[in-house]
């Protein structure tokens, strides 16, 4: 390529380089001059066959040299093609077939800076419309191409992003599909209704697992209110429930009976409060329950019918037993056998005055221990006639039930040592005391004491080892309750029965 410098030289007069003063500023020609040489673009002219003709201040300043040296800086730093571009490319320009074509291209200044350009080519054409030389526009878009790579860099920061919350996005909406069709399979598998109400008692939404329960038609059913729906008493106990329930924050529970369908039916309403103005009601369909449950009622009642009977007929029985006794009794001259039959018909009629009490009782199952000690002990009196009422009794029981399976040793014991007392204890005496004490004593365990204020024991006789019938068999009892009985003669005979509790055999009443 020959230097810029001769080129001007060379084609000095050529009609577009002319560089004569003009005498006007509306001089086309200076106009042009003034325009290229001030473009805040770099602006070159090449001659067709690629010699540099001509440059502007802008395009020297940017490839930092001057006209003389531009070409050589020209193609050390884009190469030998310079301001051109491709042969095929410039073919298409020459034909007219395009009007221009457009470049980018990376070149390095002599201090190592990096800059990005945009070369544009076109044709100027003579006026028969022939190619007179190539048009070169060199644009700095280093700026532009950083911006454009941020801008790229940010498009892809921004695409991942937006991948991830799509990713996001779509595990929360399947999560949030699968939580809402499990408790729609949840709601639908309840038999309950459920209603949400205002505090006024509007129905504002509801779900119904069977629509039958419905009192009003579902489609009809929002925007009324309880009073329009509920009969005016049980809407008047419902919204009190609201209020309270709003108030205190307590849930609540209400059972109702409603006539549905033609059919007497029984609900339980469940009332929690959903927050400062709202109710949800949780309503259950339980008249089978309610049938179940007074079925089972009757039928109590059947079988408390037939165990009073049971224990009737025992009672019953033990007095026919009993009447046999005293049958026997006036039969018998023998004055020994006859005070057996005595001894054994007391025995009998202890153990049917508890059967007497079960029946009479509305508690089939415990026996009241001081009501049923109070009576056995005046029937023994009642028994030993004129002798017994000169003998005075004091009875400390608490106020405790036992079960049948403790009563019955217990009040044999207390006939067998209430007896004896009165046999013994009091011979030529003209009172005494007998007491009968019941309670609890440390330890969890349970005190049964039977006294008098006689005389006490004989010392020759260990009731611990004695064979009469009466103290074997108040041995023999206590060991069935697991007791352990301890016997002393200070100020009277008097008997300790410490036996432990077996569970809810003994209750306080």
């Amino acid at each position: 390529m020959r230097l810029l410098a001769d080129n001007y030289r060379a084609r000095q007069n050529h009609p577009a380089f002319m560089t004569e003063p003009v005498a006007t500023c509306s001089d086309p020609n200076r106009t042009f001059e003034t325009a290229f040489e001030q473009a805040p673009i770099g602006m070159a002219h090449v001659g067709l066959d690629g010699s540099i003709l001509r440059v502007n201040q802008y395009l020297t300043d940017f490839f930092r040299c001057s006209p003389e040296n531009f070409e050589r800086v020209l193609s050390e730093q884009l190469g030998p093609d310079g301001l051109r571009i491709d042969a095929e490319s410039e073919g298409r320009l020459l034909r007219d077939e395009r009007k221009s074509y457009s470049l980018t291209r990376l070149f390095t200044r002599d201090d190592g800076e990096r800059v990005w350009i945009r070369l544009t080519v076109s044709v100027v054409r003579d006026e028969n419309g022939e190619p007179w030389y190539f048009l070169s526009i060199v644009e700095d878009v280093t700026a532009r191409r950083a911006a454009e790579s941020q801008l790229r860099e940010a498009l892809d920061m921004l695409e991942r992003r937006v991948l991830e919350r799509s990713v996001t996005l779509s595990s929360t909406t399947e999560r949030l599909r699968y939580l809402d069709a499990r408790q729609r399979a949840m709601l639908n598998a309840l038999p309950d209704l459920i209603f949400l109400n205002t505090r006024e008692g509007e129905y504002v939404d509801y779900h119904a697992s069977n629509p039958e329960l419905l009192i009003v038609p579902a489609r009809e059913f929002l925007g009324l209110k309880i009073v329009d729906v509920l009969p005016t008493a049980l809407a008047s106990s419902l919204m009190e429930c609201f209020g309270e329930t709003l108030r205190t924050g307590e849930p609540a529970t209400v059972e109702y009976p409603l006539r549905l369908h033609n059919e007497d039916r029984f609900f339980e309403a469940r009332v929690v409060a959903c927050d400062d103005d709202k109710i949800l009601t949780i309503v259950r369909d339980i008249t089978d329950r309610k049938q179940a449950e007074e079925s089972v009622r009757a039928s109590l009642r059947e079988k408390e019918v037939l165990l009073k009977e049971i224990h009737h007929r025992v009672k019953n029985n033990l007095q026919i037993i009993t009447s046999l006794h005293r049958l026997q009794i006036r039969q018998t001259t023998n004055d020994e056998v006859r005070q057996l039959l005595l001894e054994s018909e007391s025995r009998v009629r202890t153990m049917a005055l508890i059967h007497e009490n079960l029946y009479q009782s509305k508690d089939l199952e415990l026996v009241e221990l001081s009501h049923y000690v109070n009576n056995l002990v005046r029937m023994i009196f009642r028994s030993f006639g004129e002798p017994a009422r000169k003998v005075k009794l004091v009875q400390e029981i608490d106020g405790y039930r036992v079960d049948f399976d403790t009563a019955i040793p217990i009040g044999l014991i207390v006939n067998e040592l209430v007896s004896n007392a009165l046999k013994y204890a009091f011979a030529g005496k003209s009172d005494g005391v007998i007491a009968v004490r019941f309670g609890k004593c440390d330890g969890g365990r349970w005190k049964l004491e039977v006294s008098d204020d006689g005389p006490g024991l004989p010392a020759d006789i260990d009731t611990l080892k004695a064979r009469s019938l009466g103290l074997r068999l108040v041995r023999i009892l206590a060991k069935q309750l697991g007791g352990d009985l301890s016997v002393s003669s200070d100020g009277g005979a008097r008997f300790e029965l410490v036996f432990p509790s077996k569970g809810s055999s003994l209750k306080p009443e």
